[in-house]
């Protein structure tokens, strides 16, 4: 389950982000929680590209980060 619907795992790693409180009898409260697209306003680099002419260019196949962004050691090497 991703963002609400059942969707084929076709990536190692998923985007998201979790927030957790601890109150003062030691329960664990899950107080936010992202996935997906709804947590552009915590990658800083989206803010500068989204001033830029052509904004994010996520012009492939799934029109999101992960058409253009690469873990360090799976760029082509020119």
């Amino acid at each position: 389950m991703f963002n609400f619907e059942e969707v084929a795992m076709t990536g190692r790693d998923r985007a998201g982000a979790t927030v957790f409180y601890k109150d003062g009898d030691g329960e664990i409260y899950c107080t936010f929680q992202v996935r997906g697209r709804g947590g552009e306003n915590l990658i800083g680099t989206y803010s500068y590209l989204d001033l830029t002419p052509l904004g994010r260019n996520e012009n492939g196949p799934s029109h999101t980060l992960g058409d253009w962004v690469r873990l360090h050691d799976e760029y082509d090497a020119r």
